[in-house]
């Protein structure tokens, strides 16, 4: 869809257009510093927000995320 819109507004060679797992990925690459130990801290806090954000918002607590013990 978002390669149509970007067509008929004429402005498909001027932009790039990520999946949203890309995006995300990119991010944390380089929130973390493109180091290991960089990434899962970059991913812990991104998690921590993400609750935090469904759990002062949602009443549908199913859509925290759960992490497994390290």
């Amino acid at each position: 869809m978002a390669f149509c819109l970007a067509d008929n507004a004429g402005i498909e060679d001027r932009i790039d257009i990520f999946d949203i797992e890309q995006f995300l990925a990119l991010n944390i690459l380089e929130w973390g510093r493109f180091r290991s130990e960089g990434r899962q801290t970059a991913l812990d806090d991104l998690l921590d927000e993400y609750n935090r954000i469904v759990e002062e918002n949602e009443t549908d607590r199913s859509l925290m995320i759960e992490r497994s013990a390290r």
